[in-house]
């Protein structure tokens, strides 16, 4: 994944952000910023009604971020949560340890971007749902980023956010 953005910024014309990109710490960061600009996703939860997700499950169905120090057994344990998800070790953008979790077992990845890499690619080979918290988010990873047709037309958060970066100044 790291060429592959790395070749995406440059499409951009955002080859200004490759070091940026290569600093873990950014790309952590972007990363965990995700949920918050692309719009939190929405379910029927029947008699034409619909729940939008909340902001702070979104974030932990995505990358849930945890203190270092956290008993990974206990945790695992006591999962309540949708799996497959990214689980990072450390605070704000500072990431000392990181791990896919899936089926209450937690594999070690060298940084949250090959983590959320993980997420996806086994969420979409497996043919699992995406979290519906956070659809518009794997939408436009998939859509995107992997540049995998899904046989749908990219939805309107991955349009808008692709557009946004290729006609963004900088």
């Amino acid at each position: 994944m790291d060429k592959f953005v790395c070749n995406l910024l440059e499409e951009c014309g955002l080859e200004e952000f490759k070091d940026a990109f290569l600093d873990d710490e950014v790309t952590t960061a972007a990363l965990l910023a995700l949920p918050f600009i692309l719009p939190l996703g929405t379910r029927k939860t029947g008699k034409g009604r619909t729940t939008r997700a909340v902001l702070d499950d979104a974030r932990r169905a995505f990358i849930d971020l945890k203190p270092v120090g956290t008993n990974i057994p206990h945790y695992l344990e006591n999962l309540q949560q949708n799996q497959p998800f990214a689980l990072m070790f450390g605070s704000g953008a500072t990431c000392e340890q990181s791990f896919v979790v899936f089926e209450r077992q937690a594999a070690q990845c060298k940084s949250v971007l090959h983590a959320v890499e993980m997420v996806v690619k086994a969420t979409y080979v497996l043919w699992c749902d995406f979290p519906w918290e956070l659809s518009h988010v794997f939408q436009f990873l998939v859509e995107t980023v992997y540049k995998i047709d899904t046989g749908k037309p990219p939805s309107a958060a991955s349009r808008t956010m692709r557009a946004f970066l290729l006609n963004s100044e900088h």
